[in-house]
């Protein structure tokens, strides 16, 4: 039987965002959609310690082991020293999944020397980097396309897929880079089927990004036009082989 897997939602709370999510309602979220895992991030601050969001991650991922997993999201404008070492504990100690880089909330463009550090801390401990995209040009996919080329053995993932706004250009990323997949939470149906049927469902990843968005998203996933293998791909099975999810 295939599986949902909810592969971006997050756990805590910020200002920037005026949002806040707790492991129960993450756990209801799951109840009341069917869903069978979750890939959780702590919700970013502009401020840089992230480090007690990390902790509250794992304790949740480890009371619901095979259910949630984490991703450690991990400020660009910590030193070399502090930026490396709290990724090999999420990955090593951790068992994190993934790394995320916020360009929104940590004030970076994905491009500069100081977001460096994120593409080499991804390709050093092998798993995937989650990248937002959306809303400006400064969160446009097409610029990942040269750091996709640089680092052509690390999978980049571009969250929500340029937001509707930018989605064509993810497509296009996505079609000249390989190592690029597409989570498309808050596009509309139709770019979700495009981005199928261009690059395979294998390479489009179903998430919801917050809770509310949650019963939207499955419902753009049920009723889209594409196979029942195409579905399930994108509902579950490509983030259970991206992520190697057990």
């Amino acid at each position: 039987m295939s599986k949902i897997i909810n592969a971006h939602i997050h756990l805590g709370g910020s200002h920037v965002v005026d949002s806040v999510y707790t492991e129960e309602q993450l756990l209801k979220n799951m109840e009341d959609n069917h869903i069978d895992g979750m890939v959780v991030l702590p919700l970013a601050e502009p401020t840089p310690d992230n480090f007690e969001g990390h902790n509250r991650v794992y304790r949740f991922a480890q009371e619901h082991s095979g259910r949630v997993w984490g991703v450690a999201d991990m400020h660009s404008r910590h030193t070399e020293e502090v930026y490396m070492k709290e990724v090999k504990r999420c990955v090593e100690k951790l068992g994190f999944v993934a790394l995320k880089l916020h360009p929104l909330l940590h004030g970076v463009n994905p491009i500069t020397k100081v977001a460096d550090k994120a593409f080499r801390a991804a390709s050093e401990f092998d798993i995937p980097l989650m990248i937002h995209t959306g809303l400006n040009v400064t969160h446009s996919p097409a610029i990942i396309i040269k750091k996709a080329q640089q680092y052509r053995n690390l999978k980049i993932v571009l969250c929500h897929a340029g937001t509707m706004t930018f989605s064509n250009e993810a497509i296009m990323a996505a079609e000249i880079c390989e190592n690029i997949y597409l989570e498309p939470s808050w596009c509309p149906s139709h770019y979700i089927e495009k981005m199928i049927k261009t690059i395979g469902a294998e390479r489009v990843i179903m998430a919801s990004d917050g809770i509310p968005s949650t019963a939207i998203e499955l419902a753009k996933a049920a009723n889209m036009n594409v196979t029942e293998e195409e579905r399930a791909m994108f509902m579950g099975g490509s983030a259970i082989k991206l992520y190697k999810l057990k």
